[in-house]
């Protein structure tokens, strides 16, 4: 068998040249609930074998992308397994255009999208989405709307010099990443769910942890929302909020006398996501704040937050042996074993408000998402 990697696709989130100016809908705190960050999706294949090319198309039943922008793209339609499929030309990919006009056909993001929660899940569990926390709502079953996040239904397979489908390839994701503009570290925050029919996972492309006890968003704990510098409460009992999911009884201290330091009950790191003033103040953000006077302080050493658990390419990276054959890692689906030889993959792109980066000071900030697909050549 003759091995062969390097049959790329990259998704990049690009700066665009001109922008919609970002606008602040809400008053208070634009952190968690009210902040976006731009991105422009824009997809390209790259093939590098000479036999072979990875074909990308799009599941579009409801003819979404029509004749006008199939022709503007240089897009082809056809029926196969049922579905209508929209193909880019194997080895070159959509264009942004192609793409942010299937997104805004679908009332998904395009070139924003807010910060929502996956909550409490498993790497490999189902996706759902959800709004971000209301002030003093400690908790929410909503439904995040589609605007706040991107989801595509993709679909891949591989042209041989034949123009013949290959069976049974096995897709792998062997590189992702996601850098933002400016100093803000947004990108970390970003999350990237595959939903295939062999596996389904949520990967963090910013993090290259291995232990499963580091790769965990924390999805609950005290928030300023309302960007007053104290962490939340209930005015009619005076007692703070916890926000998201814990476990345990939840018991409250005697109202305190003064106003309290900042204190960092969310395990903040100081080095990256607390900011100061030019003078070297510590600056209040969603998770980092104080404690107000006559406030009875929530007694959260005694709960355990539930977490949110995601991948790494550590995790999900094919073995490479000295031939550079790939083996083992999580592959994201196989082409079928017909004439179709067909991989469909979801792929949901959104911001986890959890993360600790989401505050007021990244606001605004682009990000950029790449994500190189391979596989072996027989």
């Amino acid at each position: 068998m003759d091995a062969n990697k390097k049959i790329n696709l990259y998704l990049a989130g690009l700066t665009m040249m001109t922008f919609a100016a970002f606008v602040a809908t809400t008053a208070g705190s634009l952190a968690w609930y009210a902040y976006s960050t731009r991105a422009r999706l824009s997809y390209r294949g790259v093939s590098v074998s000479k036999t072979f090319q990875l074909q990308i198309g799009i599941v579009d039943d409801d003819n979404y992308i029509d004749d006008d922008e199939m022709s503007q793209y240089k897009l082809s339609r056809e029926n196969r397994d049922s579905h209508s499929i929209v193909w880019a030309t194997a080895g070159s990919g959509f264009t942004s255009g192609a793409i942010n006009s299937y997104l805004e056909d679908t009332n998904y993001a395009t070139n924003l999208v807010s910060p929502i929660t996956s909550r409490s899940m498993e790497s490999d569990g189902d996706l759902s989405l959800y709004r971000a926390p209301a002030f003093g709502v400690p908790s929410t079953s909503d439904l995040a709307v589609l605007d706040h996040y991107v989801l595509i239904p993709f679909v891949f397979r591989v042209v041989d010099s034949s123009n013949q489908f290959v069976k049974n390839q096995d897709l792998w994701v062997t590189d992702a990443f996601a850098h933002t503009s400016g100093e803000m570290n947004v990108d970390k925050a970003v999350r990237v769910y595959f939903e295939g029919e062999t596996n389904s996972f949520l990967l963090n492309p910013s993090s290259d942890e291995t232990s499963s006890d580091a790769r965990e968003t924390v999805m609950g704990g005290l928030l300023d929302l309302n960007g007053d510098g104290y962490y939340d409460y209930n005015p009619s009992t005076m007692e703070e909020i916890i926000y998201g999911e814990y476990e345990g009884e939840l018991t409250y201290s005697e109202p305190i006398t003064a106003d309290s330091a900042f204190e960092n009950v969310n395990g903040v790191d100081h080095s990256q996501y607390i900011h100061t003033s030019s003078s070297g103040v510590e600056l209040a953000t969603t998770f980092f704040a104080k404690h107000k006077a006559g406030v009875k302080k929530a007694n959260y050493q005694n709960l355990t937050y539930k977490v949110g658990k995601y991948e790494t390419l550590s995790t999900v990276r094919p073995d490479v042996d000295a031939s550079q054959y790939f083996s083992n890692g999580k592959p994201v689906g196989k082409t079928s074993n017909d004439t179709n030889a067909l991989v469909y993959l979801n792929v949901t792109i959104f911001v986890e408000g959890w993360d600790h980066v989401v505050i007021d000071q990244s606001a605004g900030h682009r990000f950029t998402l790449g994500i190189t697909y391979e596989i072996n050549r027989v």
